[in-house]
């Protein structure tokens, strides 16, 4: 509930509701470095970004940008391998059991690691039409590379 001035409700501005301005939330650096292990904490769980409770992704970005000091490069490294670690668990589990959804996991892993499917249409001189599905590109380089090899 909102404090109330003089009889008035005050306007979630007034009031400090840190819903409505997130950037007034993580004033001090023990809030920053309290919201960077909740971060760690989130991903390396498994969880993706967008699903985040205490701020958006932009948000950290920008905390982590502007106060460098307070976020520990290595520690969001590891979050960030700790969350790829669970997902390819979750595979490597329903491989072996066959118990699962598979596919559901597959999107998973794509979303947390960036991929994305894209259709790209053309047509040659003989009008044909080429079809091309986008893997991502780190794997697309590791494939080129293994073909130049």
């Amino acid at each position: 509930m909102c404090a109330k001035k003089r009889g008035k409700k005050l306007t979630p501005k007034e009031n400090n509701d840190p819903r409505i301005v997130p950037e007034m939330r993580y004033k001090t650096p023990e809030s920053r470095q309290k919201l960077c292990k909740a971060w760690c904490f989130h991903l390396s769980n498994g969880y993706t970004r967008e699903s985040f409770p205490d701020c958006d992704p932009q948000t950290f970005r920008k905390y982590a940008r502007e106060f460098p000091e307070d976020f520990n490069p290595h520690d969001l490294e590891v979050a960030d391998r700790l969350q790829k670690l669970k997902w390819e668990e979750m595979i490597i589990n329903i491989a072996r059991t066959g118990k699962g959804n598979a596919g559901a996991v597959i999107f998973g892993i794509k979303n947390i690691n960036g991929w994305r499917d894209r259709t790209e249409v053309g047509f040659d001189q003989n009008v044909k039409a080429v079809f091309k599905m986008s893997l991502g590109k780190k794997l697309e380089k590791e494939i080129e590379d293994e073909q130049e090899d």
